[in-house]
């Protein structure tokens, strides 16, 4: 049986939006400002929008396998002694040392 080749992907397709007329109003003095096309700033924006939602998709990843750690962690070691209400005061203490350190 022959091989079928298969159509490469397109690099790039068309989408169709439906703004109303503020929005796009905005996009435009946004584009004119920028003394770019109207398209560019959309795509612009379009990547920058990906883009940070793949960042948070990937830091929701690693805070799942971090509390998975722990959790898995204190469930083979156990508690160590230690309350709920203690390690939580440890914890936040720690978040404030570390945003008062990135200031």
């Amino acid at each position: 049986m022959p091989h079928l080749a298969t159509a490469p992907k397109p690099q790039k397709e068309r989408l169709s939006l439906v703004l109303d007329f503020d929005k796009k109003q905005a996009l435009t003095e946004i584009a004119q400002k920028q003394n770019r096309s109207l398209n560019f700033v959309v795509l612009e924006m379009i990547e920058k929008s990906l883009q940070e939602a793949q960042e948070e998709a990937e830091y929701q990843n690693y805070i799942e396998n971090r509390v998975m750690r722990a959790y898995n962690e204190m469930k083979e070691n156990g508690s160590q002694g230690v309350s709920s209400a203690k390690a939580k005061e440890i914890v936040m203490q720690r978040v404030r040392e570390r945003l008062e350190n990135n200031k």
